[in-house]
């Protein structure tokens, strides 16, 4: 399991898109702390990342709080969201999954 502690910052959400599960706030906030991301995926309900280290790729992918739930949820409907902190917990993709995800 990976944990990842992630400030989600009024950067964050003034650059975050909408529905764009690659470029919403939490998104952003993945690529701003986790080094050597090449994929995020932040849905309602659970989170993957790609990371790329050499020639190594590995996926990630956990569920997603709750508070990041409604977070998502208030962001997408338009609603004005505040910055929080979030602990990302994920685990480890098998190779053959990670390549196809």
């Amino acid at each position: 399991m990976k944990k990842i502690n992630l400030n989600i910052t009024k950067d964050n959400i003034k650059n975050g898109e909408r529905t764009n599960p690659g470029k919403c706030p939490i998104a952003n906030s993945v690529m701003d702390t986790v080094k050597n991301v090449i994929y995020v995926s932040i849905l309602p309900q659970e989170a993957t990342i790609k990371v790329k280290t050499g020639k190594k790729i590995e996926a990630f992918r956990g569920k997603l709080p709750e508070k990041a739930f409604n977070f998502i949820r208030n962001f997408d409907d338009g609603l004005r969201v505040n910055p929080f902190n979030l602990t990302l917990e994920l685990n480890k993709l098998d190779k053959k999954i990670a390549e196809i995800v």
